[in-house]
């Protein structure tokens, strides 16, 4: 890199802990979220598929569209992504301190887990159809 552009590279340790603890916090999310999706597919119609509110009776409101067989499992997992992800040592200060700005000081228990999956089924509304953009 500096043989490219003299000093490009100044200050890359103080930086590399900052993205590395933001490459940590953006796989935590990704990891809930697919979570979400793999929680909200229709039964029988294979994994990945996401369609948590096709069938009828599982609008937003009725939270029959959890998969509750898969849930405790996937609730476990989640449970110790976060307490792995909230472990503060060494360079992981950085990503402790972000999860205490946006109100994850504490690993949530299994029960907590749990319930935000449920609450998250109950209340979220149904994606909105992707439109084609016009040409």
């Amino acid at each position: 890199m500096e043989r490219a552009r003299a000093g490009s590279s100044y200050g890359w340790e103080d930086d590399l802990p900052l993205l590395l603890a933001y490459k940590r916090v953006q796989s935590v999310y990704t990891d809930v979220i697919r979570t979400a999706l793999l929680l909200g597919a229709e039964r029988g119609r294979g994994r990945g598929r996401s369609r948590p509110w096709s069938k009828p009776g599982s609008e937003p409101g009725s939270g029959s569209g959890l998969n509750l067989r898969l849930l405790p499992r996937a609730a476990w997992r989640i449970q110790r992504v976060l307490a792995a992800a909230l472990e503060p040592s060494g360079a992981d200060r950085e990503l402790s301190r972000a999860a205490g700005a946006v109100g994850a000081a504490e690993v949530p228990s299994y029960r907590q887990v749990v319930a935000a999956y449920r609450n998250w089924f109950r209340t979220a509304r149904p994606p909105e159809p992707l439109t084609p953009s016009a040409p």
